[in-house]
């Protein structure tokens, strides 16, 4: 039964990383900073950036309404390691590319913050499934 409540815990973290994505442009000042972007470069951009957040509203769906299928199936278990690999990659990427012990994004422990949030997420799926 915890699992069930980790992965829809999952489910409304993906539909905060909704909400917040839908806030980037403000919060990033997108009409500033994507004018310095070719315009082929902004259109990739912006194109990724909906399709990341149809994605997230996927999971955060399959997460509520699917989460004993996930739980109990070949491809349940499939979907769940996978969007746990996600998480686990991106990770790996705000060490990498935002330089999480030095001070990008306004210093290291929002950088740390971040991190956690990525490894939180990756938890919520991958224990579900590696406690079985």
């Amino acid at each position: 039964m915890v699992a069930k409540y980790l992965i829809q815990a999952g489910g409304a973290y993906h539909l905060g990383m909704v909400v917040l994505h839908i806030m980037f442009p403000k919060i990033l000042n997108w009409k500033t900073e994507l004018e310095l972007f070719s315009p082929i470069n902004k259109s990739v951009y912006l194109i990724l950036s909906k399709l990341l957040m149809y994605t997230y509203a996927v999971v955060c769906l399959a997460s509520f309404r699917y989460w004993s299928e996930l739980l109990n199936s070949g491809p349940g278990n499939f979907t769940l390691a996978a969007i746990g690999i996600f998480w686990g990659i991106r990770a790996y990427f705000q060490v990498k590319y935002f330089a999480v012990f030095d001070h990008a994004l306004g210093g290291r422990a929002k950088n740390v913050a971040m991190l956690l949030l990525w490894v939180f997420a990756a938890v919520l799926y991958l224990v579900p499934l590696l406690a079985k």
